[in-house]
């Protein structure tokens, strides 16, 4: 494993697995030669400066980590929507949130993907969303960012009251210890952004995994189109709570994007190997990602339960 070699990133060594697209995301190669440069001129695709994202695009001054607290800043590709900015504690300092209070590599995929997708109105339906394993809230949040700044989007105005109030949902789940940063964080997403309140009606729940009430719960009740899941697969002993998690909150229906993080794949096969026997699930391809993040160890999948 290589080292990140961003002083600012709020990895611990152990999990730095190449360069941090938190702070490096994959930037266009410029040309190696004279003779390829003139080629690329001729079809108009030279990567120029306005094409890399540099820190300055994605951090500023007031967001950089101090000892006990990291903001992190997403700017989203479309200019016109305003970053979202969250606050992590990956020291544990301050909220106290464990291993969630970070903002992990495969939400910024997840986030990138759906940008794309949106950016070529190709969303899947996104009226029930809920994401499992929130931490710091940033996918699900920066998700509905990107649907309440869609032209497509109807606002929660007097002459949408009428509809049933499960429509333009968010609800952000984790384990009651991450559940203070999560309200801060939407606080915060709210106060940042008057879009989202007008789309949707957000809401923080514990959701424990290993919980057998599960399927009776609120969750559950919500009946989600969209279930979000990024960086979840990490202890072999949560892998049978978690496949039963979505499998008690799901539908046919429910459409289910993971990211991942290879990190063992050796054990991490194991959650696959059981996801498969509840759940279809279908890779997609690196060339249909984000075109801002991606990377050779990061996954997304779709998943659907099996009829």
């Amino acid at each position: 494993m290589r080292r990140c070699c961003c002083e600012f990133c709020p990895l611990p060594p152990s999990r730095q697995s190449g360069a941090c697209i938190q702070h490096h995301p994959r930037l266009p190669t410029p040309p190696k030669t004279s003779q390829d440069q003139a080629q690329l001129m001729a079809t108009g695709h030279v990567p120029s400066s306005s094409d890399i994202r540099t820190d300055d695009d994605i951090r500023t001054n007031d967001d950089i980590r101090t000892d006990d607290d990291t903001a992190y800043l997403y700017a989203f590709a479309d200019d016109s929507i305003p970053p979202l900015k969250v606050h992590q504690d990956p020291s544990g300092s301050k909220w106290s949130a464990g291993i969630g209070a970070t903002v992990w590599d495969s939400a910024l995929v997840a986030v990138n993907y759906f940008e794309r997708l949106a950016s070529e109105g190709r969303l899947p339906p996104c009226h029930r969303i809920v994401e499992i394993g929130a931490g710091t809230g940033l996918l699900g949040l920066a998700l509905a960012t990107v649907i309440a700044h869609s032209p497509a989007s109807a606002p929660l105005d007097d002459s949408t009251r009428s509809h049933p109030p499960s429509q333009r949902q968010l609800v952000l789940t984790d384990k009651a210890g991450t559940i203070p940063l999560l309200n801060h964080n939407l606080t915060l997403a709210l106060a940042r952004d008057s879009a989202l309140a007008k789309v949707f009606r957000i809401s923080t729940e514990v959701l424990e995994w290993s919980d057998p009430s599960v399927s009776d719960g609120p969750v559950a009740r919500l009946a989600p189109d969209l279930v979000l899941i990024a960086d979840c697969v990490h202890w072999p002993e949560l892998f049978t709570p978690l496949i039963a998690t979505l499998e008690a909150i799901s539908s046919h229906e429910t459409l289910i994007v993971l990211a991942y993080e290879r990190r063992n794949f050796d054990v991490e096969v194991e959650f696959f190997a059981q996801l498969g026997k509840k759940f279809s699930f279908a890779h997609v391809p690196e060339d249909s990602q984000g075109y801002d993040y991606r990377s050779e160890d990061i996954y997304l999948f779709t998943c659907r339960k099996r009829i």
